[in-house]
């Protein structure tokens, strides 16, 4: 991968309750666990999705998209706005070749960075202190920082996949990658079938 620093930390996210970690405007957490893996069931996506916050939904729809298009890897990296804010851009990486997707609003974007480590494991105390040693290294010596790396699963009636994470410190922020497994047919369909109900729910609330 272009620019990144190969980690050595391999260590798993510890079992959490992920409740710990909610926001004051969150309903129902994206990930619960399952077997001491953080894991996304969405086989009644529509009522998964009614009962998150938007920045939860932006970041479910992409990954939804993401296994229904059978990409390989997601990329979420910070960006500076023009205003002096922090933005969000994310991206397909298919084949060595990135392919920016529309970025969701500006005043989501910390947030969905927030919950995407959570989802993906990395807000255990454990991977937290190991990010706040690595970070500390980089002002000491500037050296690049090794990844805190995690997984979490995705499933539907059944069929699963895992998805595998890395987190890099940046100077504007954490940006984090997601590699996602061969995705199957039958799960691909699944996440179609899953984004066509969200949207006809949508649809019919207007």
């Amino acid at each position: 991968m272009d620019g990144i620093e190969p980690g050595e930390e391999n260590g798993e996210a510890e079992d959490q309750d992920l409740d710990t970690f909610t926001l004051p405007d969150r309903g129902m957490p994206l990930a619960r666990r399952v077997n001491g893996v953080n894991t996304v069931d969405f086989s009644d996506a529509r009522r998964l999705y009614e009962g998150i916050p938007p920045h939860t939904r932006c970041l479910f729809m992409i990954i939804l998209l993401s296994i229904r298009d059978k990409v390989k890897e997601l990329r979420l990296e910070p960006t500076e706005t023009e205003n002096g804010g922090r933005g969000l851009m994310w991206s397909y990486g298919e084949e060595g070749r990135l392919y920016e997707l529309v970025p969701p609003p500006q005043h989501l974007a910390e947030a969905t960075f927030r919950e995407i480590k959570t989802v993906a494991g990395h807000r255990s105390i454990r991977l937290s202190v190991a990010g706040f040693l690595r970070l500390l290294a980089y002002k000491l010596d500037g050296q690049p920082t090794l990844a805190s790396r995690s997984r979490f699963l995705m499933k539907a009636d059944g069929d699963e996949m895992e998805i595998s994470s890395e987190v890099y410190f940046s100077g504007i922020g954490d940006r984090v990658f997601l590699y996602f497994s061969d995705v199957s047919t039958r799960l691909s369909e699944k996440a179609q079938a899953a984004l066509m109900a969200i949207t006809e729910g949508r649809r019919s609330t207007r």
